[in-house]
């Protein structure tokens, strides 16, 4: 992959994450999950959005033609208007367990929304997260378990495939994924990475290559649908966590970071990166909900 970095935007992030492309704003998005801000960037202007969450704010996904988005917040799933900080709760996720919360999330490209969870108490030795999905109707079901700290997830251009990973474990997964019935079948192991780099969040370009941001190692990577190595691209931080491809001509490369539990003195960390490159990405799904007023 050739990549030229273009801008910088210093926000010095905790623990930024959930970026993604909204082509209907021209806004590049993501959340600060520590410090629960919901961040939007305006391509055109360099004007920079940022509002406080009342939970820790996992992850999220744009809603089908409405202005609020689906927040996964650390608890669980709401509708969140950002300017008028209005809330309305859907559900609670695994409620009775008070260590847990969401992380990675994304939505499939039949308008539904996944998430992971994890614990956020380090006393707490296990693998007692899991992977769910949120369908139109705010039916939530659990599709794997036994996940310490759940990451990674696209889905390949035919939607044939999900890929997702349980980041300490260092190996991502691909599984076979019915669209109609949302079923996963006969995963496989499609990529491990070397020692010292973790697999964070993960997009799937046009191409059908993955591209993952590797917590520790420097680098977001991209893989071919064989999962080879195509390219790397080194970083200027340490701990990149997520990647989403976007901008008018779908060819530039946002990847957020994190200063949180730095071993070093990293002056960009936490900052977020954007990259003009040789690359085509994919339209972000939106949620599509039945019920959203």
């Amino acid at each position: 992959m050739l990549a030229e970095l273009i801008a910088t935007v210093e926000v010095k992030n905790r623990l930024g994450e959930g970026v993604l492309w909204d082509a209907e704003t021209g806004s590049v998005w993501w959340t600060d999950i520590l410090s629960k801000k919901l961040y939007a960037y305006h391509l055109s202007n360099a004007e920079l959005s940022v509002w406080d969450t009342p939970e820790q704010l996992a992850c999220f996904a744009l809603v089908e033609n409405h202005s609020k988005i689906l927040a996964g917040f650390e608890s669980g799933f709401a509708y969140f208007e950002p300017e008028s900080a209005e809330l309305e709760w859907i559900c609670k996720v695994e409620p009775d367990n008070p260590s847990s919360r969401l992380n990675d999330g994304r939505t499939d490209r039949q308008g539904r929304f996944w998430v992971g969870t994890l614990s956020q108490d380090a006393s707490v030795s296990g693998d007692f997260g899991a992977l769910y999905s949120l369908d139109s109707e705010h039916q939530l079901r659990k599709h794997l378990s036994e996940i310490e700290v759940s990451n990674s997830l696209c889905w390949s251009p035919e939607s044939n495939y999900l890929y997702h990973c349980d980041t300490p474990k260092q190996t991502i997964q691909r599984y076979e994924f019915d669209q109609v019935s949302c079923e996963l079948a006969n995963g496989v192991d499609f990529v491990s990475t070397e020692e010292h780099c973790y697999p964070d969040g993960s997009i799937v370009d046009a191409d059908g290559f993955l591209l993952n941001a590797q917590w520790g190692g420097s680098k977001v990577v991209r893989y071919n649908r064989d999962g080879a190595v195509d390219s790397e691209l080194l970083m200027p931080v340490s701990q990149p966590t997520c990647v989403a491809i976007g901008g008018p001509d779908a060819n530039l490369l946002f990847v957020t970071s994190a200063k949180e539990a730095l071993e070093r003195n990293e002056p960009e960390a936490g900052n977020l990166f954007i990259y003009k490159t040789d690359l085509v990405g994919l339209p972000e799904a939106r949620y599509r909900s039945k019920s959203c007023s």
